[in-house]
């Protein structure tokens, strides 16, 4: 998936984390990071520019090792009031309804 289609879904988003496979790792973007690390676990949110699209992105790491911790540890705590989409490139937690801070 290319990072302009990434970036129409993150803008469009108003309640999920998504997470996409690209290469060995997932990545997480934008308004999705954000929720990751307040809701999730805490990790290092990197910041670059991108030429395609001509502007910085936020984006976030998870090791395949490290998202199956997630899933069969922390997961299980929000089950019951979030609901989990999971494919083999693209996951989408679904339930979140924070929003403030996310600009800041």
């Amino acid at each position: 998936m290319k990072i302009a289609e990434i970036l129409e879904i993150e803008n469009a988003n108003t309640g999920s984390i998504n997470l996409f496979k690209e290469g060995i790792c997932w990545k997480v973007y934008e308004k999705s990071a954000w929720r990751f690390v307040k809701n999730i676990r805490e990790y290092r949110v990197f910041r670059k520019y991108v030429k395609a699209i001509k502007q910085d992105i936020e984006y976030l790491v998870v090791p395949e090792s490290s998202l199956q911790e997630i899933l069969t540890t922390i997961w299980p705590r929000h089950a019951s009031s979030h609901t989990l989409c999971k494919s083999e490139i693209f996951i989408e937690i679904q339930g979140f309804t924070d929003t403030e801070g996310y600009e800041e």
